[in-house]
């Protein structure tokens, strides 16, 4: 029953208003009603920042008593929105950079328009191509370069097309860019063509094909639930040694000669060709980001945003729940906030919690 509640209630508050004035504001570029009692939310459509906006959700609810608005926007949307300022947008949970360094380089670094702020204490992931440990112990494919050699790359044909496949990402991540430049640089694109689908439908796919151990490649990250489940490897790759974009100049990792050198089609017509990416992923960084504006609108909600923290070993459980037990988001959230009371108390260390959030 309690599951049951609790997926109602998460429902009731992502639909409160996503066919009303957020989504209206978010189209027409900007809002002159006020959202002043309102936190507005970007959903993002994987598992882990499900469950993390749930968290973010109820404890902005029920710990500080703001009314609480989940909307499925597009990144680059709400990163404007939260640039505004307005309150049409407010949190975008779970921002890996560098797969989105572009939009850290607008709206947060040093220089920028620095609009958006970051908590102060992101989480970290790896990220890069895997096979299954059947496919590796067999075969013998342990680096991107064994790829390259046509015999490996018809394992992985699955439609006898001629050419292998390799899971790239969703539509709409830049990961799908990046792998695609990487599949150049190394030389492997001219035997396998890229997969572009959704997260949950891949990983259907996945668990189908490894129950029948077929040869499978594809991109991924942690944490994820597909690790505690699988036994995957990462493929090696040359090491990151630099971001060699103009416009990643005031980035430490800047080097003209570095190995990452992403264009994306918005930027260039030509990506594919003019870009070149030769290495690995370096770590990722995962933030919580959300609008600057909050610190003079929701001071105590900015606060917590810039003091909330998340461990990779928990978004682990929290992920493996959600896909594997079908439970809902909102569950995992409540249940693990009544058993780390603790952990909370950090998030909200300073800030003046109570009161109640508005219903109208």
């Amino acid at each position: 029953m309690m599951s049951v509640v609790n997926d109602l209630w998460s429902k009731e508050r992502r639909a409160r208003w996503s066919l009303g004035p957020v989504v209206v504001c978010l189209m027409l570029g900007g809002c002159l009603a006020s959202f002043d009692d309102r936190i507005v939310i970007t959903e993002h459509d994987w598992d882990a920042a499900l469950v993390i906006e749930h968290v973010i959700a109820i404890v902005l609810e029920e710990r500080l008593g703001l009314e609480v608005d989940i909307v499925p926007v597009e990144l680059v949307m709400a990163f404007a929105a939260m640039h505004r300022g307005d309150g049409s947008m407010d949190v975008a949970p779970d921002f890996w950079i560098p797969n989105r360094g572009e939009l850290y380089e607008q709206y947060v670094a040093q220089g920028s328009r620095e609009s958006v702020l970051v908590n102060d204490r992101p989480y970290t992931g790896e990220q890069g191509f895997y096979i299954p440990g059947y496919v590796q112990d067999t075969f013998g494919i342990h680096h991107v370069d064994d790829l390259t050699d046509p015999e490996t790359a018809k394992l992985f044909d699955s439609d006898g097309n001629g050419l292998g496949e390799y899971w790239v990402g969703p539509p709409g991540w830049n990961t799908v860019q990046i792998n695609q430049l990487k599949a150049k640089s190394y030389g492997f694109d001219e035997h396998f063509e890229p997969i572009i689908i959704s997260d949950a439908v891949f990983k259907a796919k996945l668990e189908v094909d490894i129950q029948a151990e077929r040869p499978v490649l594809f991109y991924y990250w942690t944490p994820e639930w597909i690790h505690a489940a699988f036994d995957l490897r990462m493929l090696e790759e040359p090491p990151f040694d630099g971001y060699a974009m103009a416009s990643m100049k005031n980035d430490p990792q800047y080097n003209p000669d570095g190995c990452w050198n992403l264009v994306l089609p918005e930027e260039d017509p030509d990506w594919l060709e003019n870009g070149s990416i030769s290495c690995a992923f370096p770590p990722a960084t995962i933030y919580v980001s959300y609008a600057k504006s909050l610190v003079e609108r929701q001071p105590r909600a900015a606060r917590f945003l810039k003091q909330v923290y998340f461990d990779p070993a928990t978004i682990d459980q929290w992920v493996l729940r959600r896909a594997r037990e079908n439970v809902d988001a909102t569950e995992i959230a409540r249940e693990w906030i009544e058993a780390n009371p603790d952990i909370v108390a950090e998030w909200l260390d300073g800030i003046e919690v109570g009161g109640t959030a508005p219903t109208g």
